[in-house]
């Protein structure tokens, strides 16, 4: 953190991000956030909290009031990572846990494109590609 800055009031801080998604989509228990600084083949740090948005407008409001006090933030889409890619070595961190935000915005079968949010799982993908006769040309975890 800056010399300069303020520090955070963490109970302030939680109490915005529960206003921006409702308290029951803010985690911050220790022993809950544990499994957040995982993946299948890696381990770091969990982050200070997880956020699980479930509009883009609460996606917005959170990530204004993270990047407002000026910490660090990664998103987490299903879960299912084998790369680190959600993960952080910071103390800092807020997690974006995207898995709510899960609809299939669009199957185009003409140009043969999907449109999803970013907790639509291989599985809801598939299981709506199917009954069209289709599938994707590679498949992921879960």
């Amino acid at each position: 953190m800056d010399a300069d800055k303020s520090p955070i009031d963490y109970e302030d801080f939680f109490a915005t991000l529960a206003q921006n998604v409702g308290p029951e989509h803010v985690i911050t228990d220790k022993t809950a956030l544990s499994p957040y600084g995982k993946d299948i083949y890696y381990e770091s740090k969990p982050p200070i909290a997880v956020v699980r948005p479930g509009t883009i407008k609460e996606v917005c409001s959170t990530v204004q009031t993270i990047t407002a006090a000026g910490l660090c933030l990664s998103a987490r889409g299903g879960g299912l990572s084998y790369s680190a890619g959600y993960l952080t070595d910071r103390q800092d961190c807020v997690t974006l846990d995207m898995q709510r935000l899960n609809e299939i915005i669009e199957i185009n079968q003409d140009d043969m494109y999907v449109r999803v949010q970013a907790g639509v799982t291989w599985n809801q993908l598939n299981d709506a590609l199917g009954p069209l006769g289709l599938r994707t040309p590679f498949w992921g975890t879960g």
